[in-house]
């Protein structure tokens, strides 16, 4: 079996949710793993709202806004851009970070945090599981209020 990104915006927002629903049982027992899980539901909000911007149905609307994301990386699902033959290729941290300044913030920080709790040494004393589902809460508001967008 292969595994492929998910393709449409109601996929995207309905595994965000159930990553919501993760974070939120570990939030409650005090496991920092619920990061990880804010992080994914944020990561899948983006992709979702990558999905549904229609500043990726035009090149020069997109252009407008950046001369490094192209009309296809609304479809990107790795976190950091990686190299190709000539250039490097932008992630979805790029794509956020670049057009999406209204959330990058917060959404780069729940990237970090989650790095830190999956491969380091857990949240640093600046991280909460508070703040990681503040960030992702208002990541999650502006999606809703339409103002995810480029």
């Amino acid at each position: 079996m292969t595994s492929r990104a998910l393709d449409t915006v109601d996929k995207c927002v309905e595994r965000a949710d159930a990553c919501i629903l993760t974070a939120e049982a570990l939030t409650a027992g005090g496991d920092e793993w619920a990061v990880v899980c804010y992080f994914y539901g944020a990561y899948h909000v983006a992709r979702a709202a990558f999905l549904a911007d229609p500043v990726f149905d035009s090149l020069a609307a997109l252009a407008s806004k950046s001369s490094r994301i192209t009309m296809q990386d609304r479809y990107v699902a790795f976190h950091r851009g990686r190299k190709n033959d000539k250039e490097r290729k932008p992630g979805v941290n790029d794509v956020v970070r670049e057009l999406y300044t209204g959330v990058s913030f917060e959404y780069l920080e729940l990237h970090q945090w989650s790095i830190n709790v999956r491969y380091n040494e857990g949240l640093e004393p600046s991280a909460s599981l508070g703040q990681a589902e503040a960030y992702y809460n208002h990541i999650r508001q502006t999606y809703d209020q339409g103002q995810f967008v480029a």
